[in-house]
C-alpha cells in the first residue's frame, strides 16, 4: 500500500529554480540537440518548449536528452497542473526516482488533472494493495479509465476467485494487454469455456498465468477445445485447462512430430492420449529429451516402454539432476543386499525429494556414510557400490 508522506517542493521555489537556471538549461538543450544528429532538433526557441525542458530537468531529474523528448509529447506554460501532478505523486508516498521514471515514460500526466483524473486511480490501487514499486513499474496503468476498464476488470476478475495480488501482478505485467478485455465474462473465448463446463475458478486461473489466451483467434481456440473434449478431457478439472495451453502454444505440425517420436517407443496414438491426458506438460518435452529420458529408463535401467506411457510425468523430470542420480542410488543399495530388486522404479522417481532422501539415504547413512554427499553432489554414487 502507498506510503503518505509529504515532501512538496513548493512553488515560488520551483519559479527561483527555473528562473535561474532557464537560460543555462536553455543552452545545454541547443548544446545536446546540435551534439546529437540522431536526434531531431527541436524547436529551442520557443516559448513553450523552454520552459518545458527546463521544469523536467531542475524537477524531474531527466537527462538533457529525455528533457528534449519529453518536451516534444508535452508542453506547458505555468506551474500549475505539473507542480500539482508531482505534489500529488509525492503525496502518496513516490520517491522522486519513481516519479522521474513515471514521467519519463508518461510525460502527459503532467497536463492532467491531478485530482480528478489521477487521484481516484491511485485511490483504487491503493485499495487493492498496490505499493509505489507497482505503479512506477508500469504507470501505462494510470492511462486506462477506472469506471470503464480498470474496476470492470477488477471486478471480473474476483468473480473468478482471483485474489488483490492475484489481479495486481496481471495488471503489472499485462496491463496494456489484459485491459483492453476489461469485461473478461464478454470475451468469446471466455464465453465458450463456460459453454462446456470449464468452472469460474479455472477460468481465472487462465486469466492469471495465461492472459495471452483471451486473444487468440477464436476459431483456433474452438478448434482446441472441442479437440480436447474428443480426447475425453473433463472440463471441470484443471488438466483441461493445463492441457488447452500446452495445445494452444503448439501449431499442428509440432504436435504431429511429438506424437512421431513417442511412436519411436512403440506407443500408439491411442496410449500417447491418455499419456496426454494423465500429465499434458509431457506433450511440451523436446525430441532430445524424450529421446535421451526413454533411452535411459528403458535401455539403461530396464523399464517397459508401455509402463511410462502410463507414468509419462516422470518424463517431465531432469534426467542429469534427479532420474540419474536416484538410479544411481536404487542401484547402489541393491548392490549392497540393502533393499530388494522388485522395487517399482518408476514409483520412487516421482515421489518427494524429501521421502526419497530419508527412505534411501538416511535410513542407510550408517552403511554408506558418504551416499548423502554423493547424491547431493550428484557424483560418483555408483562407486560407492564398488567398494
Amino acid at each position: 500500500m502507498f506510503a503518505l508522506y509529504n515532501k512538496p517542493r513548493s512553488i515560488i521555489s520551483c519559479l527561483n529554480i527555473i528562473n535561474s537556471k532557464l537560460r543555462f538549461l536553455d543552452n545545454v538543450s541547443r548544446t545536446i540537440t546540435n551534439a546529437s544528429p540522431q536526434l531531431e532538433k527541436p524547436e529551442i526557441g520557443s516559448k513553450n518548449h523552454s520552459f518545458t525542458v527546463s521544469y523536467v530537468m531542475s524537477n524531474l531529474g531527466l537527462s538533457p536528452q529525455g528533457a528534449i523528448s519529453n518536451s516534444k509529447r508535452v508542453k506547458f506554460e505555468s506551474l500549475d497542473k505539473p507542480e500539482s501532478v508531482v505534489a500529488l505523486f509525492r503525496d502518496h508516498g513516490f520517491s522522486d526516482i519513481q516519479i522521474s521514471n513515471i514521467i519519463s515514460k508518461r510525460p502527459q500526466f503532467l497536463n492532467w488533472n491531478p485530482n480528478g483524473t489521477l487521484l481516484p486511480k491511485l485511490k483504487f490501487l491503493c485499495s487493492i494493495g498496490a505499493s509505489s514499486d507497482d505503479v512506477a513499474s508500469n504507470p501505462y496503468i494510470l492511462e486506462h479509465s477506472l469506471d470503464k476498464r480498470i474496476v470492470p476488470f477488477y471486478n471480473s476478475c474476483k468473480r473468478m476467485f482471483l485474489s488483490d495480488k492475484q489481479i495486481l501482478k496481471i495488471l503489472r505485467q499485462h496491463c496494456s494487454y489484459i485491459l483492453g478485455n476489461a469485461r473478461v465474462s464478454d470475451n468469446s473465448n471466455i464465453k465458450l469455456l463456460n459453454e462446456v463446463g470449464v468452472g469460474m475458478r479455472y477460468i481465472g486461473l487462465i486469466i492469471y498465468r495465461r492472459p495471452r489466451l483471451m486473444n487468440i483467434h477464436y476459431d483456433k481456440f474452438r478448434t482446441v477445445v472441442y479437440e480436447l473434449l474428443e480426447m475425453k478431457f473433463d472440463p471441470s478439472k484443471g488438466h483441461f485447462v493445463r492441457a488447452l495451453s500446452v495445445r494452444l502454444d503448439m501449431s499442428d505440425l509440432t504436435w504431429a512430430h511429438k506424437i512421431e517420436v513417442y511412436k519411436r517407443w512403440g506407443w500408439t496414438e491411442h496410449e500417447i492420449i491418455l499419456a496426454f491426458r494423465q500429465n499434458p506438460p509431457c506433450m511440451t518435452l523436446s525430441e532430445e529429451n524424450i529421446m535421451s529420458g526413454m533411452d535411459f529408463l528403458v535401455n539403461e535401467m530396464g523399464c517397459q516402454s508401455m509402463t511410462i506411457a502410463k507414468r509419462p510425468a516422470v518424463l517431465t523430470y531432469s534426467l542429469k539432476s534427479r532420474l540419474i542420480p536416484r538410479c544411481s542410488v536404487i542401484k547402489v543399495l541393491q548392490i549392497k543386499g540393502l533393499i530388494c530388486e522388485d522395487l517399482s522404479l518408476l514409483s520412487l522417481l516421482m515421489i518427494t525429494e524429501q521421502s526419497f532422501v530419508d527412505r534411501f539415504i538416511i535410513k542407510y547413512e550408517e552403511q554408506l556414510p558418504q551416499l548423502l554427499n554423493a547424491y547431493q553432489s550428484k557424483l560418483g554414487i555408483l562407486e560407492l557400490g564398488e567398494s
